[in-house]
């Protein structure tokens, strides 16, 4: 103020003078905001001081109104006997409820209500006579200044604080005397503290003794989890977790973001204090008021029956119901176990081991540069949405029990394709040196469910020691897991969930009505030749099939072959003498008696016959049109049914035959089917069909 004045007092009289006409106006709106102030302290010490003096006052009442129901000779002794049996159970419950506080916490608080109950009890007897009130006077006088004592030295912090209170009798019990512990939040069955190091502690020492701590909590190994402070090297957060809060079962509840892109989240687990766990594999542009996030593969272990699966299909069935999203799929193990709801959908699903060498194989030498020559021609250093091209999720279900050169294959897509647009799921059951390259490891973030003795670290690492025990599961709680995935604070990697349960044919039920077809373009189909061309064609769920063949559309039912002009000479062709070496019969009226003489016919050979000469183009395309008109309009077919389809000397490769469908289909011959990769032909074309020499 006085600053105030002396620059006002620079600027003229004038000036001077209006600013002290107003300083009376300042200093009183001062002194009312003082007092105010002053008010609200005083109220709050008011709110703070007053409960055990009212607490006090009502003894004498409670008192009188029982003597006044229990105060006669025939019920007295009765209700002295029951309140000392209430005093005592009361007294025992205080002292057990308070363990949290320090000693003399515990015996204050026990014996103020021994005492109080006690001074009811006597008084219900004799009524409220001296010396009884001279006792209340005394006793309660003293009782409420003792609390007040305790609101005046302590604050309410250490009551309120309750790990507080606890941590400071047993810091040094676990060899961390002079850490101080501060509660963050407590629940029911969760409670969050910080703790403070002294020097020359370190994080690390509280891990160690994590066990010590457990016990001294009443809570199992599991349940305590120590995450270091990444701001501050000498504070851990300590969580405690009194029992499982993971037993309740989420089920999956469908594709998120229908429509959307790969850069969307995927929403796939539940944490253990309920908050739902979101990942986003693509790489994401932050803008301007957010970090932009890397795109990051993912390495999923756990044991045979321990959810693995769940996470996978939660994500793959999000990306095929989103725009420009590819999906290929290895299964060497479980193969149409796992996805036989989704199988058609995929744009590719490879089940052998040498089919999912040449398929990786292909999209390292060949894929791969094309990408990156694409994104690099248009300036991207990395894939993102509406570039021209579309993302790809590859699933590498089971990965350790590939061959060493395919592990090897992978390693080195791990390493190169992060930006290009392909985010790479790769389980395992152990993820033990000798089962995957090292590498592999280091290009991954991990999801540890429930594995044996000892197998956790491999993913995990330190985490494991901080606290993550998924050894504790196995097999026994499928879907419950870690993960500390980038994205995710820091905070919650230590938290344990548990992914909805993805039921394969629930999933592939309520993914169906929402996918979203991406064609492949011809840059990729290009670039993996005949992995793309030669790739197998998976059945819809539920479609019937006579053939034990896997991974082709079998045929529907389709009617008989029509007879045509084209049939008259089919019995001749196919029984001409001539073709056997036998004369033709010029009267076949007249037939041999019993007792005509029998030429010699020669002698027989065993010997195959010869080869049919191969086809031509053009007795190639005949064959086809055949074939198409005997399966008959309606019917749907792909290149793979057309290769099985047609006769030995006519038959092509599948890319062959998928070429000439794609040029029959330009002619106007066929129409595209129900599904991708097939054909039918239209009833309005079936007489063009029924040609052989058409085109």
């Amino acid at each position: 103020m006085r600053e105030e004045m002396t620059v006002s007092g620079k600027g003229g009289r004038r000036s001077g003078s209006g600013e002290l006409a107003r300083l009376p106006g300042q200093a009183l709106d001062g002194a009312e905001r003082g007092l105010a102030s002053a008010a609200a302290d005083v109220a709050a010490g008011w709110v703070r001081f007053t409960p055990p003096w009212i607490a006090a006052g009502t003894l004498p009442v409670l008192a009188e109104s029982c003597h006044l129901l229990w105060g006669g000779s025939g019920t007295a002794p009765w209700a002295a006997a029951g309140m000392a049996l209430a005093t005592a159970g009361l007294t025992r419950l205080t002292w057990r409820v308070s363990h949290a506080r320090n000693l003399i916490g515990r015996i204050h608080v026990s014996l103020n209500t021994a005492m109080s109950l006690g001074w009811v009890t006597v008084a219900t007897i004799t009524g409220l006579h001296r010396p009884v009130t001279d006792i209340w006077l005394y006793g309660a006088a003293v009782g409420a200044f003792a609390w007040n004592l305790r609101h005046t030295l302590h604050g309410t912090r250490d009551d309120d604080d309750r790990l507080r209170s606890w941590w400071r009798t047993r810091a040094e019990k676990a060899s961390l005397a002079g850490s101080q512990m501060a509660t963050i939040e407590v629940g029911e069955d969760r409670g969050r503290a910080r703790l403070e190091l002294a020097e020359g502690q370190t994080v690390q020492d509280v891990i160690n003794h994590r066990e010590v701590i457990a016990g001294m909590a009443g809570v199992p190994a599991s349940g305590v989890r120590i995450q270091a402070d990444p701001d501050d090297a000498s504070v851990a957060e300590v969580t405690f977790v009194r029992r499982d809060m993971l037993r309740q079962k989420t089920l999956y509840a469908g594709p998120t973001h229908v429509g959307g892109l790969p850069t969307d989240p995927h929403s796939i687990g539940t944490y253990e204090d309920g908050e739902r766990l979101e990942i986003i594999l693509a790489a994401v542009d932050g803008g301007e008021d957010k970090e932009d996030q890397n795109a990051y593969h993912v390495g999923i272990g756990g044991k045979n029956g321990a959810g693995k699966s769940g996470p996978v299909l939660i994500i793959t069935g999000d990306r095929l119901c989103r725009r420009e999203s590819l999906v290929f799929v290895i299964d060497c193990v479980k193969k149409e176990q796992t996805w036989s709801s989704l199988q058609d959908l995929l744009d590719i699903f490879v089940t052998d081991k040498k089919d999912a060498k040449r398929l990786l194989r292909a999209i390292r030498d060949r894929l791969v540069p094309v990408i990156s020559s694409y994104l690099g021609q248009r300036g991207l250093p990395k894939w993102r949405p509406g570039c021209g091209i579309p993302a790809i999720l590859l699933v590498i279900e089971e990965a350790l029990a590939l061959d060493d050169d395919t592990k090897e294959i992978i390693v080195d897509l791990l390493r190169q394709v992060r930006s290009l647009g392909i985010n790479m799921i790769i389980s395992g059951q152990r993820w033990t040196y000798d089962a995957m390259p090292t590498s592999a490891r280091a290009e991954i973030a991990p999801m540890q469910f429930g594995c044996g003795s000892g197998d956790a670290a491999f993913l995990l690492g330190d985490l494991a020691d901080a606290g993550a025990n998924p050894e504790a599961w196995a097999a026994n709680y499928p879907g419950r897991f870690y993960a500390p995935l980038p994205g995710i604070p820091a905070e919650r990697h230590l938290i344990p969930l548990r992914s909805d349960f993805a039921d394969p044919p629930v999933v592939g039920r309520l993914v169906r009505p929402h996918y979203v077809h991406t064609e492949m373009p011809q840059l990729f189909a290009d670039a993996l030749g005949e992995v793309w061309t030669n790739r197998p064609v998976w059945p819809a769920p539920d479609t019937t099939s006579t053939s034990q063949q896997k991974g082709w559309i079998p045929m529907t039912e389709s009617p008989a072959p029509a007879a045509s002009d084209d049939d008259s000479g089919l019995d001749d062709a196919l029984f001409d003498p001539a073709a056997l070496g036998l004369e033709r019969d010029e009267d076949p009226d007249v037939q041999p008696g019993i007792d005509d003489e029998v030429p010699t016919l020669g002698t027989f050979s065993f010997a195959p016959p010869p080869p049919r000469p191969k086809a031509s183009p053009d007795e190639v395309r005949q064959a086809v049109l055949g074939l198409i008109r005997a399966w008959g309009p309606g019917t749907e077919f792909g290149p793979t049914d057309m290769a099985r389809g047609l006769p030995q000397h006519a038959a092509r490769s599948r890319s062959v035959m998928s070429r000439m469908l794609v040029q029959l289909l330009d002619e106007g011959v066929l129409e595209e089917g129900g599904r991708a990769g097939t054909y039918r032909l239209p009833t309005a074309m079936a007489g063009h069909a029924q040609s052989p020499t058409r085109g």
